[in-house]
């Protein structure tokens, strides 16, 4: 039985051969089929690898992202940062199939965590080391960074147990960039950045280069980036990322 919400309301349920349901603020009308399949070829089990592994990899992920471009779609029928990432990513992953086993993987050093193609120079980085041994990974760009970028965020991801996990996020002045390191133990990272661009009505009011130091842990919240772009006053660039292992 379909039920409708109050007079000029939206149906949902079934009618017939009709199933009614609101999706994303829409009315979507399907023909009821009660014979569901549930076909476990080869090409099923790759695409079920596929999305199973990005919508892990996004989960993780999502404390790095980017405004992805969500922010400026309509309301109705607008996607969420995790889904705008797996569309994004999706065709990143590869997939290996051995016997019964099928095995996605995704070059994490590809990964992008914004949609944007405003050009950012190739991440590059080394390996320090101080008197008590302590590592690091410093971080550096083969080019020069636009001269419009304010601030780097950079985002850090380490594999402890072989499982990626975000070890850092930062947002980094432009003119300090090439002398910050990033404090890590032996092990193997991807480390993936982006440019945050302030637009010229916001340099007025906004000095992105005082928000934060290389030092500091901190970042601009997801908030506070979503809402900056929301209004004009901040563009993102592409995203660059590079592998790096810090051995004995």
């Amino acid at each position: 039985m379909a039920r409708m919400q109050g007079i000029t309301g939206k149906l949902s349920g079934k009618m017939g051969a009709a199933v009614f349901r609101v999706r994303e603020g829409q009315q979507v009308v399907t023909q009821y089929n009660p014979i569901v399949k549930n076909p476990n070829t080869t090409g099923q089990q790759k695409q079920r690898a596929k999305f199973k592994l990005m919508s892990q990899l996004a989960a993780v992920m999502a404390p790095g992202f980017g405004t992805m471009g969500t922010i400026n779609r309509p309301a109705r029928g607008k996607s969420s940062q995790r889904n705008a990432f797996t569309q994004l990513n999706m065709k990143l992953v590869e997939v290996d199939t051995n016997g019964q086993e099928v095995t996605a993987k995704i070059p994490m050093e590809q990964v992008k965590l914004t949609s944007s193609f405003r050009y950012f120079p190739p991440l590059s980085l080394t390996i320090s080391s101080d008197e008590e041994g302590a590592k690091g990974i410093v971080l550096d760009v083969e080019g020069d960074i636009p001269t419009d970028v304010s601030t780097v965020r950079v985002v850090t991801i380490g594999y402890d147990g072989g499982v990626p996990t975000i070890a850092d996020i930062r947002d980094v002045p432009k003119a300090q960039f090439d002398s910050t390191t990033i404090p890590a133990s032996d092990g193997k990272y991807t480390v993936l950045a982006y440019g945050l661009v302030p637009s010229e009505s916001a340099k007025a009011t906004i000095d992105l280069d005082n928000i934060h130091t290389p030092a500091d842990e901190d970042f601009i919240s997801a908030v506070e980036l979503n809402a900056m772009v929301a209004e004009g006053s901040m563009v993102e660039t592409m995203t660059v990322g590079a592998n790096m292992t810090l051995t004995d």
